[in-house]
This record gives C-alpha cells, structure tokens and sequence, in this order.
C-alpha cells in the first residue's frame, strides 16, 4: 500500500512543482483582510539599512485543519521583499487516520509546495507525524513508512544547494549555505528512526550517532571562515521550550558546544569546534509545540514558533495577548514568521504573520553579578509590561511552569540579580510585541 502511496506522491509532486500555474492558489486572490499585514510587514523587512539575513519559518501546517493562505501570503513576500529562503519545518499530516489520509493529506501540501517554490528556496524538515498515523484515538492500528522511502518522498525537489550524508540512504538531515548572508543553515532530524512499518505512530523520537557524528563533523566543523549558524529541528530540545528536551540531550550538548568552540565526545560521538573562531551560532528554531516559546542556552536564542493549523494551540504560551483563536476570514487564521537576522546590530527580528505578535531577540548577552542592578530600555511604544523567568529550569504539562529566581524586573525595566544563573527578560507591549534579553548572572 504504502509503495502506491509513495509513487503518487512523488508523481504530484513533480505535476505541480515543474508545471507553473498548476495549482488551486494564486496572490491575487490575497484576502482584502491580510493586505495591510503584509504591507506592515514588508516595511519592516526591508527598511533595514545595514545587510541583513531574512527568511521565512512556517510549521506544523497539519493541512487537514490549515485554511490554505499562508503558500499565497509567502510567495507575495518572496516577491516583495529580500527573502527568498523559505524553511517548512514540518508535520503536514494529522495524526489520525489511514495511509490514504497520509496520501491526500500531502497532496494537499504539495500545493502549498508548489506555489512557494514557483519564486523561493522551499526546505523542509522532517516531523514526526509526517509518514505515519493512527486510525483513531481509540485505536491501535496504524500506518508508518519506512524512513528510506519518507526520505525519497520529503527530499523529493528540494533545492540543489543542500548537502546530504550520501552514506545515509534514509537521511533527512542536511545543511545549505546563503553565501551572500555569510550564513550556514543546519537542519537535524529529531525523529530518525521508527519502531516498525504499519503500526500507529511509529516514529521515535531522538537523534542518534550516525546523524549526529556527521552533522558534527560535515556540517558544523566545516562552516567557512566567517559564517554564522542557524540551527533548524522540528522538536525543540531546551527543557523551555519543548517536553521532549530530555530524549534530545546530545543534540543540546553538540549545539552548546559549537556556541563555545570547544572539542569533547558526546556518547560514542567525537566533536572539534576549535577551529571556529569567527562563527558563532546565532539561533535553533524549532516547531512541534504548537505555541510560542523561546529561552536563551548559553547566549544562543532557541525559539519555537506557533503552528499554522487552526488548532488555537498558541494559547499555550503563557504570555499571549490575542486570545481571539485562528478564526477564518480574519488577519489571525494562519502563522508564520518572517526572521531577519542583523549581526550588526546583534538583533534578531521576528515579524509574525498571522496570530500571535512579533518578536525581538537581542543576541549580546549581558553580564551581571549577584546583588547588582541593571535597567533595561525598550524600543516598544509604550505602555509596556515586564517579565523574566529562568533560561532552564522550566517545565511543562499542558501549561508552563516557569521558575524565576535568577534575576527579578520591575515595571520600569529595572533589573535585579539574585543568584548565578541565565535568565530570559522582555517587555511586552499591548499589541503583543515583545522585546528579549539574555542575562548571564556571575
């Protein structure tokens, strides 16, 4: 069954990705509702002065419940801006069901596809409910592709640019190079492996040697001289920012050790980042959590986005503002972000379109010690409000627990430290908008 599915699939892909104007979308029919968004948007990406590194990540569109605008929203963005990079980072499939389901399900996606690649660089990102389902709720039947043939179907028409591990027949992890933005994009596969073919859910979670011995070796250790970093995994892997952070503790261990430039072993797995003296990782993006969240790990900014499906899961962040939901035939039925990444002014800017407010990261982390204060400035119009919460520490089960004993901000922005430790502070203004730091507690 799943072989038909496959050659289907494949054979769609091709039909809509090569054939322009084979499919149901098209940006003139942009809703009346998302124009004054989108303008705000381009203005912002584009008013950047000094050069700046942009690209779009979308995830978890989990089609069956997506109203579908996002492919035509984005591709007006690759026409009207500076990006043309799109990052897809996965779970189109929803997680009940048949492997037909499977099969309509991306078809579906295949046209979101099909439109972006039409005027950018789509990559996509393996998620764990991509090529496998269960029946019901209530069921233990299920359905689950093997990962050589997921692999064949989610890396079919990607840019050539990517670079795979070619002895790996079932990899989903790769990395590409933006050489104007003197950037190198690294993307794991947090689901790697499966239990066996046609049970319900059969993906495991985790990220195992072989993969991590390549990405060690072939991506992050051989970044040129003067490129920075920007990781990309479908499950976030900080105890803030995903459940799953435990089953993923070599991917956080490799990745802080690229952001020191150290050398060590991880398991059986062997790294040298000593040599990457001009490189610095500025960001891991991930999805799967279905809500906005995002912490800093040794200055590195980890940051998940909310999914583009209407499943009102971005209520989960504990500081959103519009509790309205994805409601149809309104600016807040998709969502998705446009990230610029300006290394000069040490800020990462992310415009979110759709649900949610933007969000703002500054990528210099500030030193503090024990007892002493520091103030904070804002560039949200005022009013503002502002919170902190520990960088680690934080758990969640169905909502966040966030400790907060590293440092403490008043309403003016007035800082406190009190113990050693990392810790996340921001103001938030009444649109949602909200602006980050990094305090690093001695």
């Amino acid at each position: 069954m799943y072989l038909r599915v496959g050659i289907t699939f494949l054979l769609f892909i091709t039909s809509v990705v090569l054939v322009p104007g084979k499919t149901s979308f098209s940006t003139d029919s942009i809703p009346s509702y998302f124009v004054s968004v989108l303008s705000e948007k381009e203005s912002a990406i584009n008013s950047a002065k000094n050069k700046v590194a942009s690209f779009v990540f979308i995830t978890d569109t989990h089609v069956q419940t997506n109203q579908m605008q996002a492919p035509q929203l984005i591709q007006h963005l690759l026409e009207h801006t500076r990006i043309k990079n799109v990052i897809w980072g996965g779970d189109a499939i929803g997680a009940y069901g048949t492997a037909t389901d499977i099969e309509m399900q991306w078809e579906k996606q295949a046209l979101f596809d099909s439109l972006i690649n039409q005027s950018g660089n789509l990559y996509k990102i393996r998620g764990n409910h991509d090529f496998t389902i269960k029946e019901s709720s209530s069921s233990n039947k299920g359905f689950t592709y093997s990962q050589r043939k997921t692999a064949q179907m989610l890396l079919e028409g990607h840019p050539s640019n990517i670079v795979l591990n070619s002895s790996d027949p079932e990899a989903c992890y790769y990395y590409f190079d933006a050489p104007d933005d003197h950037l190198r994009y690294i993307v794991f596969d947090t689901t790697d492996s499966v239990r066996e073919e046609n049970v319900a859910w059969g993906t495991i979670y985790g990220v195992h040697d072989k993969q991590l011995q390549w990405i060690a070796d072939s991506a992050i250790a051989s970044t040129p001289k003067g490129y920075d970093i920007v990781f990309f995994s479908h499950v976030p892997f900080t105890d803030t920012t995903g459940s799953r952070h435990a089953v993923l503790s070599n991917v956080r261990e490799v990745v802080d050790a690229a952001s020191k430039k150290t050398a060590g072993r991880i398991g059986d797995v062997n790294y040298n980042f000593t040599q990457l003296k001009r490189t610095s990782v500025l960001m891991c993006l991930s999805g799967h959590n279905h809500s906005d969240m995002q912490t800093y790990r040794n200055g590195v900014v980890h940051m998940v986005t909310a999914c583009d499906a209407a499943y009102n899961d971005y209520k989960d962040d504990p500081f959103v503002r519009n509790l309205s939901g994805m409601i149809k035939g309104t600016e807040n039925e998709q969502c998705f972000d446009c990230i610029s990444i300006n290394r000069n002014k040490r800020l990462i800017s992310v415009y979110r379109v759709g649900v949610g407010g933007d969000r703002f990261f500054h990528t210099k982390s500030l030193a503090g010690k024990v007892g002493k204060k520091k103030h904070l400035k804002t560039f949200l119009k005022n009013p503002v409000e502002w919170y902190s919460y520990n960088a680690s520490g934080n758990k969640y089960n169905g909502k966040w627990t966030l400790s907060n004993d590293v440092v403490s901000v008043d309403g003016k922005g007035n800082v406190v430290c009190m113990k050693k430790g990392e810790a996340v502070v921001f103001a938030i203004d009444a649109e949602g908008k909200r602006e980050f730091y990094n305090i690093e507690v001695k």
